[in-house]
């Protein structure tokens, strides 16, 4: 079942660099939102509970369920957004985030938190889907690298400063405050985007919205991530028989379906015939598998066994990202003038050598010490996203950006989720059973025990990471798309 749209068929007009740069301001208050309200909310998770009286169970669903969310419906935002228009689809993205954050922070119990954050999730995924597009739309080739390195770099900082504000905010004036700091940042950026948004986008000829595509790879990708988060919401084994059940069927379901309909949500040839999209999308899931949980373990070595506050664990951990955040507008611009290939191969092997420096991990573990890795991973990941963002974004035609950026956007939280569950699950399997869970507990009896699992842990990462240096090779090398794309009648 396909929902026909007719929309005229009009070029992008040509933007002066001043509008360029409101539409990169815009799009990256975007992206910077949606990773910081990912990350934000961990540390204020103690104040919710006392607040609302909530159980763990509950508890944990407040940030894992805006994650889920986020991940499985950010492809299916993001082909919506090319066949309806991308600026009015990040319209309702960015009015509905506001909204939901308005009602998040003035929730009166924890299942109300609970559904905003379903909402919230809702429209961080229409904002996530469509910012990049929008950059990638509004820039030249020759110019987009680097313009997509200072929006990947508002992704980072995001990621980066949502604990730290997290913690200020609601130590200072409550954890509702964590969501009602969105409203005058989203009230803006709708402003902004009401007047200086118009007039771009690409618009095609009729073209259909793929239902059923859409439904199937929604309930694949929820229940693909229920089931990575079983560490957090301990399902039983008939729970769990059933979400295995049904993420089976529905990308069955979604394969065959994407087959037999003209217009796609996906179109599958994109990862069978177009070498560059693919590989790059590879890489960049064996990149974001490896990065999430590395940052977990080595924040449980730093305060469990080493003894750090979580202030100091903090501050050390943002070692990486700030390097990240200072190397990916670089990154981007060198991209405009060398093959990404390149550029993302070399920033696989630098991150590569700073997860093997990490599986050297020892008691005698010092902050000089892990600073090194840290830098090390920030250079390489910083080396790596922005022009594999580019290079997947070139080898696509414009009225396939939204969707483009969608699926770069559901990898990314999907590799961090799979990265983390099976990180988290070597650790688990190298020390004694049931012992992981109470780490907090008996840190100095299991420290051994861990440090031997996180070892093993960056190892496996490594050769994770390792791989990607050969999947970014394997692209081949890089041919820009014409900033005017012929679309088919």
């Amino acid at each position: 079942m396909q929902e026909s749209v007719l929309i005229l068929k009009l070029s992008t007009p040509s933007l002066t660099e001043s509008k360029r740069i409101v539409v990169l301001i815009i799009a990256s208050i975007a992206a910077f939102m949606g990773p910081l309200d990912g990350s934000i909310v961990n540390v204020a998770l103690p104040s919710i509970a006392r607040s609302l009286n909530a159980s763990l169970g509950h508890l944990i669903l407040v940030p894992t369920i805006y994650l889920i969310v986020l991940a499985s419906l950010q492809t299916t935002f993001g082909r919506l957004a090319d066949v309806k228009g991308r600026v009015r689809v990040f319209k309702i993205g960015v009015g509905v985030f506001t909204a939901a954050s308005l009602l998040a922070g003035l929730s009166q119990d924890i299942l109300q938190l609970i559904f905003f954050r379903v909402i919230q999730g809702v429209g961080a995924a229409i904002m996530g889907a469509t910012a990049t597009a929008l950059v990638a739309e509004a820039y030249p080739p020759s110019k987009r690298g680097a313009a997509i390195g200072m929006n990947t770099m508002a992704a980072y900082a995001g990621l980066t400063l949502g604990p730290v504000l997290g913690g200020f905010l609601t130590q200072v004036f409550g954890w509702r405050s964590i969501f009602l700091v969105n409203i005058p940042i989203g009230v803006v950026t709708l402003l902004l985007s009401t007047y200086w948004l118009r007039g771009l986008g690409v618009k095609t000829v009729r073209r259909g919205f793929d239902l059923v595509g859409s439904a199937t790879l929604t309930v694949f990708l929820v229940t693909l991530l229920l089931m990575l988060s079983q560490s957090d919401l301990q399902f039983n084994v008939i729970q769990l028989t059933t979400l295995s059940a049904l993420c089976i069927l529905s990308l069955s379901a979604f394969i065959y379906a994407e087959r037999k309909v003209s217009e796609p949500l996906m179109d599958l040839r994109l990862f069978t015939s177009n070498r560059l999209f693919s590989a790059g999308n590879i890489t960049a899931l064996l990149n974001y598998s490896t990065t999430a949980g590395t940052v977990l373990l080595i924040s449980i070595h730093l305060q469990f066994i080493l003894g750090y506050s979580p202030s100091e664990a903090g501050l050390i951990l943002l070692t990486q990202p700030l390097v990240m955040v200072v190397v990916a507008p670089i990154a981007g611009w060198f991209s405009d003038r060398i093959d990404a290939r390149v550029l993302s191969s070399i920033g696989m092997m630098v991150r590569t050598a700073g997860l093997l420096l990490l599986a050297f991990y020892s008691e005698a573990l010092s902050r000089s010490f892990i600073i090194i890795p840290l830098f090390t991973l920030g250079l390489g990941n910083g080396l790596f996203s922005s022009p594999n963002v580019n290079s997947i974004l070139s080898s696509v035609p414009k009225e396939k950006y939204g969707l483009a950026s969608g699926i770069i956007s559901t990898i990314r939280t999907m590799g961090q989720s799979i990265g983390i569950a099976i990180m988290c699950f070597i650790v688990s399997i190298v020390m004694p059973a049931g012992t992981f869970a109470k780490l907090s507990e008996d840190a100095v009896e299991l420290a051994a025990f861990f440090l031997s699992g996180v070892r093993m842990a960056f190892l496996t990462a490594s050769i994770l990471s390792g791989l990607g240096i050969f999947t970014s090779l394997a692209r081949g090398s890089e041919h820009k798309q014409s900033s005017s794309v012929d679309v088919k009648m």
